[in-house]
């Protein structure tokens, strides 16, 4: 199978795998992240994500993993509201891409360079894709990243954790604003 495709597949069963998460009730209550993330996976996933995007999102579902464990154990967001809980979720995997970012920066500037880019021309890509094409996930993403645009008074960037922290809560709040 071609690299391309399989990069792909992996994403799609990622974001299966988030929106299984979303849907155990232990978690479901707690914090909408995984929804946000399923359809955020999907729409990345549906496009040619770069081999760094790809591991870099496989990193992040460890990590999101081991804390929905915690979430189910109940000890993580015993507590609060599902609003507050699914912006500290999404602000802590930010911080893990921003962390991730910093060192690309710092080891490999070029690569950074074109990631950062490529990521921008995606944003502005998928979000005229998905003003077309209407799925649930696509949807989503395209009204997340119209608001971030209105919010942050320019069109957001990927190398700004707060512009991501946007687009994630931006995703996120259509769940809050649709159930509440």
């Amino acid at each position: 199978m071609c690299e391309r495709l399989q990069t792909r597949l992996e994403f799609e069963r990622r974001a299966m795998r988030y929106a299984q998460l979303d849907r155990d009730p232990r978690i479901h209550v707690r914090t909408r992240f995984f929804e946000a993330a399923s359809a955020v996976t999907r729409v990345i996933g549906g496009g040619y994500p770069s081999r760094f995007m790809a591991r870099l999102s496989a990193a992040l579902e460890i990590a999101n993993t081991q804390r929905a464990a915690r979430i189910g154990e109940g000890r993580l967001y015993a507590g609060g509201c599902g609003r507050s809980n699914t912006i500290d979720f999404i602000r802590f995997e930010q911080g893990l891409v921003q962390r991730t970012l910093e060192a690309l920066r710092v080891e490999h500037p070029v690569q950074y360079a074109a990631e950062v880019d490529t990521a921008d021309r995606d944003f502005a890509r998928i979000s005229a894709w998905c003003s077309r094409f209407r799925s649930d996930a696509h949807g989503r993403l395209h009204f997340a990243l119209r608001s971030a645009r209105e919010t942050l008074g320019r069109a957001p960037q990927f190398a700004r954790q707060g512009d991501r922290e946007a687009i994630g809560i931006a995703v996120a709040s259509l769940w809050f604003h649709e159930n509440s």
